[in-house]
């Protein structure tokens, strides 16, 4: 049970980082824990975020081989 909670809080604590790119604290996390946490409702309200972030991510890589290749 502690691993659960602690996979649900390392996965919110990512998140968050990935979004402020700053220091986080405990309470930065809590509102994406509760949502990972009550699943069906956390992932409508999450995955257009992440979805986001694969994106600008996937945008990035793409800019880097651009410039390897000329």
């Amino acid at each position: 049970m502690l691993c659960i909670f602690y996979v649900m809080y390392f996965a919110s604590k990512c998140l968050v980082r990935a979004e402020l790119s700053r220091p986080i604290s405990f309470y930065d996390c809590l509102g994406p824990l509760f949502l990972i946490r009550f699943f069906p409702l956390g992932i409508w309200v999450l995955q257009p975020k992440i979805n986001r972030f694969y994106a600008k991510y996937r945008g990035a890589q793409a800019g880097i081989e651009a410039c390897a290749h000329e």
